[in-house]
């Protein structure tokens, strides 16, 4: 019996690990699209990436994508659009996330952007800088 238990809990601890190594290697954009179903520009470069640590739940993440091109057909199909200052602000406010980002990588609120909010199984934020071609994707953790 106990044979079969050390055999149980050795199969589970590989399951687990590989769930782990997966995880680890996902891209920030690829790990969005699995998410949420949301095909990000190609041809971007991630300037900033952070992917919270957790046991159980939705890690958050929080990704700064640097485009080459004005994205219009993916700002289009989501739904990009202005947004107050001080609805974005309140987001962040509530979710604690930019306290885990340096801040040279927190959004300039004060400069152009467009908005969109992805709620699927997850909730997810993008901010669009139509100025400097920086997109940052935000998945809220829970």
């Amino acid at each position: 019996m106990s044979k079969k238990i050390c055999t149980s809990f050795f199969v589970v601890c590989c399951i687990i690990i590989a769930f782990v190594l997966v995880g680890c290697n996902e891209s920030p954009a690829s790990r969005v699209n699995r998410l949420a179903g949301i095909k990000l520009p190609s041809g971007m470069e991630v300037v900033y990436s952070h992917v919270g640590q957790v046991f159980s739940g939705l890690a958050e993440q929080y990704t700064v994508f640097q485009l080459k091109e004005e994205p219009t057909k993916f700002l289009n199909k989501h739904d990009f659009s202005a947004k107050s200052v001080a609805d974005v602000e309140f987001r962040f406010e509530t979710h604690f996330i930019l306290g885990k980002v340096p801040q040279e990588h927190h959004p300039d609120l004060t400069s152009n952007f467009l908005y969109a909010e992805f709620i699927n199984k997850h909730e997810i934020m993008g901010l669009y800088f139509p100025d400097t071609l920086i997109l940052i994707m935000i998945v809220w953790g829970h």
